[in-house]
């Protein structure tokens, strides 16, 4: 196991122990089990980051057992704190003056919540993946919903959702890059009252805007790179209703009904790295 995963458990350990209503089941001061909670976890990290299939799990616990562990981690949101944890960590670490927004679609076949059609998509069924990223193509924020809702529909929230990053710098202002498919002066005002320089390239038939800053804009590429990575992880690239997830973002809800569940597709509730 690499250093990194050897922290990353010891983390979400610490998280667990610290949340109420969960922190007595895994407590050996409390509980006795089974299996001690570094394997579980190292188990389950295994299964997410691997994309195997809970049934193809190579752990000595039974993938049904597995499963049934993530599925309650997952329900007191212990990924979710993970996510917050890490992004903050990084946020201390690393320049954020500097953010990219843009979203992209996952097909979704057998799901039934939080699923439309999109035109521009082959009117085929799918999931909207909204990304806030850094200039090293890092997730801040993630977003989830219908396929048919416009892109510019996220940007406040993910705004909302950076305030516990950006609330430290009061009277600093950071750069948004976007593509032309956020053109909006009403929204561009909007964020400049919260410390947002909107950035997008004009259309043709606007007028040029002489502040637009090329060599900056060309830094928006990275979040396309973060999109690509998903789109090549086995298990978002054939979407169903399992747990679909990779080190990024998980884009399904976890049943009872383990691997077979063809209508439980929901908004992403964890990230695990």
């Amino acid at each position: 196991m690499t250093q990194i995963n050897i922290s990353l458990s010891k983390l979400i350990q610490d998280i667990i122990l610290t949340t109420p209503g969960i922190m007595q089941s895994y407590n050996t001061k409390f509980h006795n089990s089974k299996y001690p909670l570094n394997l579980i976890i190292n188990e389950i990290l295994y299964v997410l980051k691997s994309g195997v299939s809970w049934r193809d799990s190579r752990s000595q616990i039974h993938w049904n057992t597995l499963f049934w562990h993530f599925n309650r981690l997952s329900s007191f949101g212990i990924f979710q704190k993970l996510f917050n944890r890490l992004r903050v960590s990084y946020s201390e670490k690393h320049n954020l003056d500097v953010q990219i927004v843009d979203s992209t679609f996952i097909m979704n076949k057998f799901g039934k919540d939080c699923i439309a059609r999109n035109k521009f998509f082959k009117n085929k069924n799918c999931n909207k993946v909204s990304f806030v990223t850094d200039i090293n193509g890092i997730p801040l924020s993630v977003l989830f919903n219908t396929g048919n809702v416009h892109d510019l529909s996220f940007v406040n929230d993910h705004i909302d959702d950076l305030i516990v990053l950006t609330k430290k710098y009061p009277a600093k202002h950071f750069s948004l890059l976007a593509d032309k498919g956020y053109v909006s002066r009403k929204l561009k005002g909007a964020l400049s009252l919260k410390h947002y320089n909107f950035i997008y390239p004009c259309k043709k038939n606007m007028a040029p805007d002489p502040t637009f800053d090329k060599v900056l804009y060309k830094k928006r590429i990275f979040v396309e790179h973060s999109f690509q990575k998903l789109k090549l992880f086995i298990r978002a690239n054939a979407i169903s209703a399992a747990p679909i997830c990779n080190g990024i973002i998980q884009l399904a809800k976890p049943t009872k009904a383990g691997m077979i569940a063809p209508n439980t597709i929901t908004k992403p509730c964890m990230v695990v790295n």
